[in-house]
């Protein structure tokens, strides 16, 4: 079986409208979320059961970083959640190369203090509408 180390899967950042190209190498983690919305396709020709279409795809990243006021990562996804502006986003496998490459809205951002860690952050980052579409990236 092979198996797929978390450290080794990468995001890359860039501006919006063209594909990311920056490695954020100070990223801690990354959780991809990705979904189907259901579409109810329920008639009377269905019998007794209900049935369903997947419709919309849901994608969304939430990421943990290190609280650094120097980092330029940490202050490029800071700026993009204040100033409600996109940024592209590249989550790919290093063993096989895929993964998603589309622009993101921060939609928050969270910071945690514990007594015994140093400051992190988190925020989710999900798709959003700009001049060029999502794409799954084929290995």
């Amino acid at each position: 079986m092979a198996y797929t180390l978390g450290k080794n899967s990468l995001l890359y950042r860039g501006t919006a409208g063209t594909k990311a190209s920056t490695l954020v190498n100070t990223v801690i983690s990354v959780k991809e979320n990705d979904s189907m919305e259901e579409g109810d396709t329920t008639a009377r020709n269905s019998g007794d059961n209900e049935t369903s279409l997947s419709c919309l795809r849901s994608y969304s990243l939430d990421i943990e970083m290190l609280e650094d006021d120097t980092d330029a990562h940490y202050g490029a996804f800071r700026a993009a959640y204040l100033a409600n502006t996109p940024i592209a986003l590249l989550c790919i496998k290093q063993e096989d190369g895929t993964g998603v490459d589309g622009d993101f809205v921060i939609l928050n951002f969270k910071r945690a203090y514990g007594t015994k860690d140093v400051a992190k952050v988190s925020f989710s980052a999900k798709l959003t509408l700009s001049s060029r579409l999502p794409v799954s990236v084929a290995g």
